[in-house]
């Protein structure tokens, strides 16, 4: 191939800027600013004052909590720690095919697959840490085909896998299925040419030290070596959703068919060049069985991002070493017809896939960019900044389910409904059943957990009402179905409950339940700057 590093440039100006004009921000980025902020004022790395890792991502929130440090919007910093991984991601991956193969070709094919496929060029940014562990896995995996390739052993190589390793586990923990995969297979290497001592140490130390530390600090400073999320988001039952997820996956982009078609000419025909893919099927295989375990994920295919590299290049050598045997006439077309497909399968996938599966399992980035439509200006603003300038400097308790931007623009203690941020509701809160598929949200609060932490306004899923809705008295049903979706499947009664409506602009006004009574919501209420009525009948789930 000419010009392979023209190639690259135009491939990354390509990439950045499809993944800048793709740009969004989800509310589960906004727990990480949660943590990065109180981490910069003081408080450490707590969910408003308690000792609780609800955040995945230690070395994210850190990088967050530098931008914060440093004066910059949470927001435009994610983006620039996720557009800068993103570009590391597809200059690694170059470089990992470049040593599989030891040409250019291929690597040419898995960048285009990279950045036009939806899924991964939207993941540049979305706030999340997604694209750096993408990019450290990707970037340890050339490290140890570089590894591979050298006839004597070096130390600072094995000395550099092991520190993006230790960085990978830092950023998100379940990188450690990868990096274990990574660190034998380095070893295996070591050992078959006879390595020294020194090189054992060079690959254990660092991942060693980085990881024991944190892990050690992790212990004494919240009880827990694994994430808070983990216990509540795993209730050791299988959830079929896995499967569903990587089947939505490799069928919706229709890369089933290719690794079908193309693994059968591998197997059967001794014409096709053989490289060492081991590593890289191996860490497909794990990874797709960890997602079996823990059920995939909501937001459409994140949890395949840290893999997508491989997959990409397994594509590349494919599309390019499958078709050797064909005349060379039809070489060319029997290449770049499969990348094409690809990429209109991604264009069509974009396109049709705007809202919600119907089994509520999995979520579309255009949904997750404007919350379900709760912001569909992308104004992530509003409802935390209104209940700021209401509630701002007050012992006001809120609870939701929507614990993102809300409690980080409000300022305002937060329950986390679904537990990820409380440890109360892990004990006391109460199981999902089998039926209810969606992956991650596995536990619910109880009424008689919000009475106890004294919750004053439960938000649940943000509603909205227009002014003057809340006095209809033909609305009445309405507000008890509104109170009834905040405490999801709710099995205790609720007696009678007080809605109010908090003004957010002209025309709308926050739809609340009013638990725990305040002053200064009473204040409110009584000078008529908020709505409100009384609602009964209420019905708990299980006499539904």
């Amino acid at each position: 191939m000419k010009h392979p590093r023209l190639w690259l440039l135009g491939s990354s100006v390509a990439g950045v800027a499809g993944a800048w004009r793709l740009r969004f921000i989800q509310d589960d980025a906004f727990i990480s600013f949660c943590y990065a902020r109180s981490l910069v004022e003081g408080t450490g790395l707590t969910w408003f004052g308690t000792h609780v890792e609800g955040y995945s991502n230690f070395l994210w929130v850190s990088w967050i909590a530098l931008g914060l440090h440093l004066g910059a919007s949470p927001i435009a910093w994610a983006h620039l720690g996720g557009l800068a991984a993103y570009l590391t991601t597809i200059l690694c991956l170059w470089r990992l095919s470049y040593l599989i193969f030891r040409e250019h070709l291929p690597g040419l094919v898995a960048v285009i697959l990279f950045i036009t496929n939806y899924t991964t060029v939207s993941y540049a940014t979305g706030g999340l840490e997604t694209m750096l562990q993408t990019a450290l896995l990707c970037a340890a995996a050339g490290q140890l085909y570089a590894i591979r390739g050298e006839t004597t052993s070096r130390s600072m190589r094995a000395a550099v896998l092991s520190v993006i390793l230790g960085t990978a586990v830092l950023t998100r923990m379940d990188s450690a299925l990868p990096g274990v995969i990574l660190g034998l297979i380095t070893w295996k290497y070591l050992h078959q040419r006879r390595s020294s001592p020194r090189a054992y140490l060079a690959l254990a130390v660092p991942f060693v030290v980085l990881v024991g530390c944190w892990l050690a600090w992790k212990m004494h400073y919240y009880g827990w070596l694994l994430p808070h999320s983990f216990y509540v988001k795993i209730d050791g039952q299988f959830n079929p959703n896995g499967l569903v997820y990587l089947g939505r996956f490799l069928h919706w982009y229709l890369i089933w068919p290719f690794l079908l078609i193309g693994g059968l000419v591998v197997l059967l025909r001794r014409d096709v060049p053989r490289f060492d893919l081991g590593p890289l099927l191996l860490l497909l295989l794990s990874w797709g069985l960890y997602l079996v375990y823990v059920g995939g994920d909501f937001m459409e295919f994140r949890f395949l991002l840290p893999v997508a590299p491989f997959l990409f290049i397994l594509l590349g050598y494919l599309f390019c070493y499958c078709p050797l045997s064909l005349p060379p006439r039809f070489r060319t077309v029997a290449m770049v017809c499969p990348v094409l497909v690809l990429v209109a399968a991604s264009v069509h996938h974009a396109r049709t896939f705007r809202g919600m599966t119907e089994d509520l399992a999995l979520d579309s980035i255009p949904t997750l960019a404007t919350f379900y439509g709760v912001y569909p200006d992308r104004d992530w603003t509003k409802l935390g900044v209104a209940l700021h300038n209401q509630m701002g400097g007050s012992d006001v308790i809120i609870a939701t389910h929507a614990t993102g931007a809300i409690p980080y623009y409000s300022g305002l203690s937060t329950v986390d409904m679904w537990g990820l941020n409380d440890p109360g509701i892990l004990v006391h809160g109460r199981r999902m059943p089998r039926s209810f598929r969606r992956p991650g949200h596995r536990i619910h609060t109880t009424v008689s957990y919000l009475r106890e932490r004294e919750v004053n306004l439960v938000i649940g899923h943000p509603s909205m009402a227009q002014h003057g809705m809340l006095n209809d008295p033909q609305a009445g049903y309405l507000w008890r179905g509104v109170v009834e979706n905040m405490v999801f499947m709710n099995e205790e009664d609720i007696g009678e409950a007080i809605v109010v409506s908090m003004p957010i602009d002209d025309e709308y006004g926050l739809v609340m339940w009013y638990l725990t009574p305040h002053p200064r919501i009473e204040q409110f209420i009584r000078s008529g700057a908020w709505e409100s009525t009384r609602v009964t009948g209420m019905i708990p789930q299980e006499q539904k």
